[in-house]
């Protein structure tokens, strides 16, 4: 339970990622220092590789309170169990990166004076995309059952503030925004050495999520490849990638696979401690936060729009348009057929 909090302000960080659970660290860390700070953090019960990046993570920063939940098919019905936590006199701003019916349920219920959004990747893009189209997560079956058994509301998406690296001010929403810099985190890698015969390929969840047919997956990796001949190259594998399926790759496209134990943005920090002299990618996010964070070059190869699953086009237009309007070189090989 809460202790005797009443002179301090109180907020909870509802985290579904280990990237959200980052973000949450800086924005907890440059506006809530002298605050009462809940972080309350989400995974799967079976992802093993989410729980040990959350519990890295955490060990390098303080909270107040910390509550995890496993997610399972049972506990994500009775989710209301967590109520007893939280006293919603005090609450004065929630942060969150996801809109799952369990943290709604409690933004619903808590009714915070100040609701903000932090990154998750490239589902910045996706809520400000439902934002601007007033069309917000319609569920279907159980989730939809629940949903509507709570009173569960989205319609406060509509005046969420943002805490986000990307510039919003071009789409259509008129949502407050602050610009992410991560001042507080670039403090503590200022003096990292760099390893000037190292290049990290940043790696992305698309081969089954994104792509058409994922077997063009390769493709795209025997292109950048082609780039790097007489390089080291270190494949940084996503956290849901199949090791399997890329250590294949590894061998006939003479490059080495790599998989951290806490997330990209703080690896090269607390595992690598060095940085590399260039980061490429198909499509990662990351490059562009580890730009910002360790002043590292980025090279982006894209990915063609007629490879992509048609309701992940639009988004990866957004995602390659904020490359470019941040002068980060983006490629094409239009040689390239599906």
């Amino acid at each position: 339970m809460i202790q005797n909090i009443k002179s301090k302000k109180t907020n909870i960080f509802f985290t579904r990622t280990p990237f959200q659970l980052f973000n949450a660290i800086e924005a907890k860390n440059r506006f809530h220092s002298k605050d009462y700070n809940i972080l309350v953090y989400l995974y799967d019960k079976n992802n093993k590789i989410d729980k040990i990046q959350f519990e890295n993570l955490i060990t390098k920063t303080d909270w107040n309170q910390i509550i995890n939940y496993a997610l399972t098919s049972i506990s994500r019905i009775f989710f209301y169990k967590l109520y007893h936590y939280f006293d919603k006199k005090y609450i004065d701003t929630i942060y969150t990166g996801s809109y799952m019916p369990l943290i709604n349920f409690y933004i619903n219920r808590l009714k915070p004076n100040n609701i903000t959004n932090i990154d998750d990747g490239q589902n910045t893009f996706l809520v400000i995309k439902n934002i601007e189209k007033s069309s917000h997560y319609k569920h279907k079956g159980i989730t939809k059952f629940i949903e509507k058994l709570f009173y569960i509301d989205y319609e406060y998406v509509n005046t969420i503030n943002f805490f986000t690296i990307y510039n919003i001010a071009d789409f259509n929403i008129n949502n407050k925004f602050i610009l992410n810099d991560y001042r507080d985190f670039k403090n503590k890698v200022m003096d990292l050495p760099v390893d000037n015969n190292l290049i990290c390929f940043i790696g992305s969840n698309i081969r089954n999520r994104i792509l058409k047919d994922s077997n063009n997956y390769e493709k795209y990796i025997e292109w950048v490849m082609s780039k790097y001949q007489d390089n080291t190259v270190i494949y940084v594998l996503h956290r849901y990638e199949d090791y399997d399926y890329m250590i294949n790759l590894a061998k006939k496209y003479h490059f080495k696979l790599q998989r951290f134990n806490t997330i990209l943005e703080a690896a090269f920090l607390y595992e690598l401690h060095k940085k590399p002299s260039k980061l490429i990618s198909l499509s990662s996010t990351a490059t562009k936060t580890l730009n910002m964070l360790y002043n590292i070059s980025v090279e982006i190869y894209q990915i063609n729009q007629n490879d992509i699953k048609t309701k992940y086009q639009d988004m990866y237009k957004e995602v390659y348009n904020d490359y470019r309007a941040n002068n980060i070189p983006v490629y094409i090989n239009k040689s390239i057929e599906s």
